[in-house]
Parts: structure tokens; C-alpha cells; sequence
């Protein structure tokens, strides 16, 4: 869901995504092609932030719906 001012750690995203389809029995996107169709159907901005010293790619503007709103 678009939140302006949150951030979702672009892993956790894909995850779901990849459970969504494996539960759905489709063949998941790869990484890439997931955020270029994701950036098609919502806004968000791509960062990298430091967590726990290391590099890790984030939207900000998202996050995830909790399972009773999807």
C-alpha cells in the first residue's frame, strides 16, 4: 500500500510477492522485473539505507498491508 513517509525493506516486499504467487500457483517475476511492474501500479522512491552496516534497498512511500487488509 502507498504510505508517503514509510519505508519497506525491498526483500520483505518481494517475499510476500514470491509467497503470494507460490500460493496462487503462478511463476513469480525475478527481483527486477518485480520492482519495474511494482513502480507501474504504485509510487514509491528507491533508497539504500544502512542496517546493521550493511547496504539495503528500500521504497519508501509503502508498506505492507497487514493480512486482514489484503
Amino acid at each position: 500500500m502507498e504510505e508517503p513517509g514509510n519505508r519497506v525493506i525491498a526483500g520483505d516486499i518481494f517475499e510476500c510477492y514470491s509467497q503470494w504467487a507460490k500460493k496462487h500457483d503462478i511463476d513469480p517475476d525475478g527481483r527486477s522485473w518485480f520492482a519495474r511492474r511494482l513502480s507501474n501500479q504504485v509510487t514509491f522512491t528507491r533508497t539504500t539505507e544502512r542496517i546493521d552496516g550493511e547496504a539495503v534497498r528500500c521504497y519508501e512511500g509503502l508498506r505492507l498491508a497487514s493480512r486482514e487488509n489484503r
